[in-house]
């Protein structure tokens, strides 16, 4: 049974090690539940922006179905980096689950950033770099409890 419910993980997911352990025994379904609740989450700003300058909120679903292909993409992108780079006796669909929760700081920087405005140069190295070591933080968290 889970320990944690949709919202813990979007600070839990900076730090704890309990999490990223709860994601790969429990998780295996309910982590699309969450990535598509923590996209919903993140875009909303930048939702409520659009809104405000052209009326238009109906295209919020799309980005949010834009933004959950996206993070799943991403998963199963630095799962496969995690497979093919680091020496872990984790499965490939366990590491995509990790990496869906690892994402989350990810999204909600970007959250952030987008919503003060502030703009990073080559940011998708930062954020492909944040992603990894969020992503080995995970496998290194449940290490000591080989499947």
């Amino acid at each position: 049974m889970r320990r944690y419910n949709l919202l813990q993980p979007l600070w839990l997911a900076f730090y704890s090690k309990s999490l990223y352990r709860d994601v790969r025994q429990h998780w295996q379904g309910f982590v699309f539940v969450y990535l598509i609740f923590l996209v919903a989450l993140c875009y909303l700003p930048a939702a409520y922006r659009a809104y405000q300058h052209s009326n238009h909120f109906f295209i919020y679903p799309f980005f949010v179905l834009l933004y959950f292909i996206q993070g799943i993409l991403e998963g199963f992108i630095y799962a496969a980096f995690a497979k093919l780079f680091l020496r872990t006796h984790l499965s490939y669909p366990v590491l995509v689950r990790l990496a869906i929760v690892a994402i989350t700081p990810e999204f909600i920087i970007v959250s952030v950033l987008n919503a003060c405005a502030i703009v990073i140069p080559y940011k998708w190295i930062f954020y492909f770099a944040l992603g990894m070591g969020y992503l080995f933080f995970a496998i290194e968290a449940n290490k000591a409890e080989k499947i």
